[in-house]
């Protein structure tokens, strides 16, 4: 009894002590009632399994908490559990009321009574959500590492670097294979240190005390050493690696990369001795530059005492009342460009000012109101000669602490700028002085084409002038000193758009000088030293162009184009006893006055505005009706290669400025005599084509007189063949043996006429027969070929209608002669024909001269249309008529419609017969409609000759 209570007592401590254990570790209970399917659970298997409250389920309720992709594998492993009384073991997860998932362990027994049947199982359940998810976390860096890990070895034999990894006292452990390859080495030949045998052995034992003081220390390691590489030249290799440290910071190993830097250390070589040469050029360039800016102040200073001593006489000349104004002219000219060089001269000296060194203010009390005024009076005349509005807006006083010299230089550069730019007539340019708070503003607009903003800082750089020359030229200096004077005042210039459209210079500078900065009282003189030379030129002596010349004056015409007013002047002056001169002062109006005047030489500058020299050349070279006027260049470029080019491209001559005004009228006078020449040339060429047509026509009517005696002596027709060939032969014999004598009559007649000059109706009759002779001879000529059968057809495409015209207009002069009216139209649209057009030409003057010749009073008329695939050409007249009984015969060589001995009508009856074997020839058909005193029409109808083109 006291065991059996003891073995209770012992039993119940037992479950007590299981069941705190069980809540200790958060497990929960379950029992299963296999016979019943109902599942008892705990508390915190109910909180676990998520359906907290509920102390029984049915079997079919708990598989229903399953997750869908475990609930088949769980279940079946619990129902085989239970069948075969097998342990139950098994992890899975449960959905839970708020859509969460939670992961389980469950594990259990079954129980059975005592009959072996299986009854009840029971077992513990567990949440390991938490356990999971560090499980899925652990897998997931073990991947990750694994993959890096392979990542970073195929980074590492992937790059051109070496990479290597050593071991904490320095052993390599890892060498990449681009090292390797460096060493010539394998991956064993290289461990132990053996990559050693590659280095430079005068620097190996450095490089590995160093490696080891490394080692020690755990600094940073870096270092540049020679290794030797496969093709036995040594390399220069950078070498850095940095050490792997533990949680307690021990060294566990060391990692880095060599980069091969052989091609830097030769670059940074190559750029050491390209950086000392630079240095040697810089300083040559400096000492150059020193020697520049000396010249050019040494030869400002020797230019300008000439030049005071050319303005001094000349001045005192202009005082003298008594001047003549011819001479006045010429020395305004002198001293105006005198001036201009002069104010040439001052911007170079300035500017070897500036290069010397600092050129600081010399600072006086100015009215500087007074000082814009003053600048401004010096353009008036200028504005006015180009009709240039030129406004002034500045307060009556604005006092200043400047320098007035060097501002004022400011300001009158800035208007001689504005005044390169803007156009005559309509030009506009705007001063204007205000204070703005302890600044002075000074602003200068214009009308003028403006500053694009990508060259707004450039054009304040020496020598800047933009992409065309402008009007005045000048040294490209203006805006630059202008600039530097403004700086060294403190202030600052800037260029924008102006409202008028051009450009607006606007100057902000101070109106006092800087503190502790002595300032001199005010002087009578407020410019200074200021060279004022206003734009603008000597307009009024210079021709606008050659309309004023006398009526028929027949000197020849020249063109000056310069945009310097002066020279043109002094150029037009120079030859005014050798031709009319025409002036334009750019290119654009130089080629405006070509085509207009047409002039017999223009002679151009090179760099002028809107349009340069060159430029007008070739667009004169490129218009037919220009194209043969003669051109000289004048240039201050005495450049070869522009003259070769030039000169090349059909201009005449190149001069280089400055030129002798006598040498310059031999040149003129020279080209001027060559283009009457060529000129007296043509006309003769062209008088010389008009006897030949005259002759023409003669021949043939000697040719028609010809074929009629050629028919009469056709005795049999066995023998037509041989007459016909001697008759040939005899007819070129006969034409060209009448040809000779006849060119020498003719040259003989034309000299006769210009030794005698004279006009007279003898030379006229002679020449008239002369021409009528040369005809005959001509159609005997051609009608000898075509009965020789030697005439060549050469078939071309043409236009009919414009050959008919051509016909008509060479006809026009003998029907005018006659008082006939020729009349030439064209019918409809006429196609082109392709055909013989000399041979067509041929037969229509035949038809032409034939129609004037036999119509004594009336019309001769001319037309061309297109009937089907034909092209039909009909010459009609009023004249006397054909009877019918000799309508054919007219067609027949040496024809004519009177008796030889009653004849008056010229010509030798070859032209009808000419047109009807040209038109046979060319696969045509010829028809003849007249009447007696009603006048006479000829029609021929031709096909093309597509197969013969």
């Amino acid at each position: 009894m006291v065991e059996g209570t003891h073995s209770v007592l012992a039993d119940g401590l037992e479950r007590e002590r299981l069941q705190l254990a069980i809540e200790a570790a958060q497990l929960g209970t379950w029992e299963c009632d296999l016979a019943k399917a109902v599942i008892t659970v705990s508390a915190r298997a109910a909180d676990i399994l998520g359906v907290s409250g509920l102390g029984a389920l049915s079997v079919e309720t708990w598989r229903d908490l399953l997750h869908p992709d475990d609930k088949d594998r769980v279940y079946a492993t619990f129902i085989g559990a239970a069948a075969e009384r097998a342990p139950y073991r098994e992890q899975y997860r449960v959905r839970l009321p708020d859509g969460g998932v939670r992961w389980v362990a469950a594990s259990g027994m079954i129980v059975g009574e005592g009959d072996g049947r299986a009854a009840t199982a029971i077992g513990i359940i567990e949440d390991i959500t938490d356990r999971k998810l560090a499980e899925e976390a652990l897998i997931g860096k073990s991947h990750a590492l694994a993959e890096s890990e392979a990542q970073y070895r195929i980074m590492g034999e992937a790059i051109p670097y070496g990479v290597w990894l050593c071991d904490a006292n320095g052993g390599a452990r890892y060498v990449s294979p681009s090292f390797l390859e460096l060493l010539d080495m394998t991956q064993e030949e290289q461990s132990e240190f053996g990559w050693t045998r590659r280095y430079d052995p005068d620097t190996v034992k450095a490089m590995l005390d160093r490696w080891m003081h490394c080692i020690r220390t755990g600094e940073l390691w870096e270092y540049e050493h020679r290794i030797l590489g496969p093709d036995n030249e040594y390399r220069t290799v950078l070498s850095r690696g940095r050490p792997v440290r533990d949680d307690d910071g021990t060294i566990t190993s060391w990692v880095g990369v060599n980069l091969d830097i052989t091609d830097r250390k030769r670059a940074e070589t190559e750029v050491a001795r390209k950086k000392a040469e630079l240095e040697i050029a810089l300083n040559q360039v400096k000492e150059l530059d020193e020697a520049k800016s000396r010249f050019f102040a040494n030869v400002s200073h020797e230019l300008r005492t000439p030049l005071a001593l050319i303005l001094g006489p000349v001045d005192d000349l202009l005082a003298n009342p008594d001047m003549p104004s011819a001479w006045r002219n010429d020395l305004d000219v002198v001293r105006r460009n005198a001036q201009t060089l002069l104010a040439y001269v001052t911007d170079l000296l300035d500017l070897s000012r500036l290069d010397a060194g600092p050129m600081r203010p010399d600072y006086r009390q100015s009215d500087l109101a007074e000082s814009v005024r003053q600048i401004a009076a010096h353009f008036q005349a200028a504005a006015a000669r180009r009709g240039v509005a030129l406004l002034v807006d500045a307060p009556e006083r604005l006092a200043a602490q400047i320098d007035p010299a060097k501002l004022g230089r400011v300001i009158f550069n800035l208007m001689s700028n504005a005044f390169k730019h803007v156009p005559d007539r309509t030009g506009l340019i705007e001063v204007r002085l205000r204070a703005a708070g302890e600044n002075a503003v000074i602003e200068v607009g214009d009308n003028g084409p403006g500053v694009p903003g990508d060259m707004r800082e450039m054009i304040f750089e020496r020598f800047a002038r933009g992409g065309e020359p402008q009007r005045g030229g000048g040294t490209g200096l203006g805006l630059a000193i202008a600039k530097e004077f403004v700086t060294q005042h403190g202030g600052t210039v800037v260029v924008d758009d102006a409202a008028a459209g051009g450009a607006l210079f606007r100057v902000v500078i101070p109106l006092t000088a800087p503190e502790g900065t002595p300032v001199a009282p005010a002087v009578g003189d407020a410019l200074g030293d200021v060279v004022m030379v206003a734009e603008g030129g000597s307009a009024d002596a210079i021709p606008s162009d050659a309309d004023g010349a006398a009526p028929g004056e027949d000197r020849p015409l020249v063109l000056v184009v310069d945009d310097n007013p002066d020279l043109r002047a002094f150029i037009a002056k120079s030859l005014s006893g050798l031709a009319r001169v025409a002036t334009a002062e750019d290119g654009v109006d130089g080629l405006a006055a070509a085509e207009r005047l047409a002039p017999d030489l223009v002679l151009t500058d090179i760099m002028m505005p809107r349009m340069s020299g060159d430029r007008m050349v070739a667009e004169m070279r490129a218009r037919p009706h220009l194209a043969e006027i003669p051109i000289m260049v004048l240039s201050a470029r005495a450049d070869q290669p522009l003259r070769t080019r030039l000169l090349r491209g059909r201009t005449q001559d190149y001069v280089v400025k400055p030129f002798a005004a006598d040498e310059l009228r031999a040149r003129v006078d020279n080209l001027l005599q060559a283009k009457r020449a060529r000129d007296l040339l043509w006309a003769e060429v062209e008088g010389r084509q008009r006897n030949l047509e005259e002759l023409a026509r003669e021949v043939a009517a000697v040719n028609r007189a010809l074929r009629r005696n050629a028919d009469e002596m056709r005795v049999a027709r066995d023998k037509a063949e041989q007459a016909t060939q001697a008759k040939s032969a005899f007819l070129d014999m006969v034409s060209h043996e009448l040809r000779t004598p006849l060119t020498q009559l003719e040259l003989q007649l034309a000299l006769l006429q210009r030794r005698f000059r004279a006009d007279d109706a003898i030379f006229a009759d002679i020449g008239a027969a002369m021409g009528r002779l040369t005809r005959l001879v001509g159609s005997v000529l051609e009608y000898s070929r075509v009965a020789g059968g030697r005439l060549n057809v050469r078939a071309e495409r043409f236009d009919p209608a414009q050959l008919v015209v051509a016909a008509c207009a060479d006809a026009r002069d003998e029907a005018g002669r006659r008082g006939l009216e020729l009349d030439c139209a064209t019918e409809g649209d006429v196609p082109p024909l392709v055909s013989d057009p000399a041979l067509v030409g041929v037969a229509v003057r035949h038809l032409l001269d034939n129609a004037i010749k036999y119509t004594p009073r009336g019309r001769v008329s001319a037309r061309v249309m297109a009937t089907g695939r034909l092209v039909r050409i009909e010459v009609s007249d009023t004249g006397v008529g054909i009877p019918p009984d000799r309508q054919q015969k007219v067609f027949e060589p040496f024809e004519h419609l009177e008796d030889v001995d009653r004849k008056h009508a010229p010509g030798v009856g070859l032209g009808l017969a000419l047109v009807k074997e040209i038109v046979a020839t060319l696969g045509g058909r010829l028809s003849l409609v007249s009447a007696p005193g009603q006048g006479s029409a000829f029609t021929v109808e031709l096909p093309s000759m597509e197969g013969t083109r």
